[in-house]
């Protein structure tokens, strides 16, 4: 068994804000019932407040790092941190962006990953590693988990790590999961997994309702199950919007995607709210890009206004951006 890391990050590890969206962030604070900023990020990031969640879906973000020349990886090593890890005049930068990300979680209630990024990082999972924000973020936020819900996104139920930390190997952690899949990828998960699958089918809005015995069984944290919700009737298919009312449901208000091929899938639907993208003054070169399979037309493709822009030397830059379709 395994345990989660935890880690004291430096106070004086903060970022410098070169510019400031105000008449949007205003706009944006009027519309949420958040009690305020966490005073750690505050002091390290800045003013971070997020509108209300609407009543069919999560408010949806996305977080990303990327090189000077838009690449999410090294060709050679095809794994995102290396992108701020490797960015060797500005180390304090990169463990800054590793900050952000744990930052961006603890605003969570879950986090949608790909079943290809635990296979790469097996060692990796979406918690909380940043004692004080996991105080923070119940007292502030109210959330009462003390990490987000792993999100476990599958379509086709195959190449998913069952030997992974995430999966029943983690001992005494407050940490659930959950698979997500098309209907034939349950049935591929159902003969391959070592766990006893439990399945929920969300095949239309009718079914909805079923999103509550899911709430049952993630509540019980057995190591010795399986949580598998299939969400779309179609079955090589998982249906987004279907997806993000079952979780909004299940009670999740902030959802945090850290998969480029899911928030690009998500701004393609229209669902993907904001994405932070981080840069590392670095060049990868390479094809590995976000979007790089996901085009959109020249005469119908999203915009951003950008929220905000921070800095940490000449080195790394932070960004926020809220999506415009």
């Amino acid at each position: 068994m395994s345990a989660l890391t935890r880690l004291d990050f430096p106070d004086q590890l903060r970022m410098t804000r070169i510019y400031t969206n105000n008449e949007e962030l205003n706009k944006m604070g009027a519309q949420t019932s958040e009690r305020g900023t966490l005073p750690q990020v505050e002091e390290k990031y800045g003013t971070l407040r997020f509108p209300d969640a609407p009543e069919d879906r999560p408010y949806v973000y996305g977080v990303l790092v990327l090189s000077a020349d838009g690449r999410m990886a090294f060709e050679d090593v095809p794994v995102g941190p290396y992108i701020a890890r490797k960015n060797e005049p500005d180390p304090e930068g990169g463990l800054l962006d590793f900050w952000t990300l744990i930052m961006l979680r603890a605003h969570a209630d879950g986090i949608i990953t790909a079943a290809k990024t635990l296979r790469a990082e097996p060692e990796a999972s979406l918690h909380i590693c940043d004692r004080r924000l996991i105080r923070e973020r119940k007292q502030w936020l109210g959330k009462r988990s003390t990490h987000p819900l792993q999100i476990v996104l599958s379509r086709q139920g195959t190449g998913i790590p069952y030997e992974h930390v995430l999966f029943g190997h983690l001992e005494n952690e407050e940490l659930g999961y959950l698979v997500v899949t098309a209907a034939q990828g349950a049935e591929r998960i159902r003969s391959e997994c070592p766990l006893q699958v439990r399945e929920i089918k969300l095949e239309k809005e009718s079914d909805l309702k079923k999103m509550d015995l899911l709430g049952e069984i993630l509540e019980e944290k057995n190591p010795q199950v399986m949580p598998v919700l299939t969400a779309g009737a179609r079955c090589g298919e998982v249906d987004s919007r279907l997806l993000m009312k079952g979780l909004r449901r299940l009670g999740i208000k902030t959802l945090g995607i850290e998969s480029p091929t899911v928030a690009y899938h998500l701004m393609n639907e229209q669902m993907l709210d904001e994405y932070f993208l981080n840069y590392a003054m670095l060049f990868a070169g390479g094809s590995i890009a976000p979007g790089r399979y996901q085009p959109f037309r020249h005469d119908s493709h999203p915009h951003s206004s950008l929220l905000s822009v921070s800095m940490h030397g000449p080195h790394f830059l932070y960004t926020r951006h809220r999506l415009l379709y």
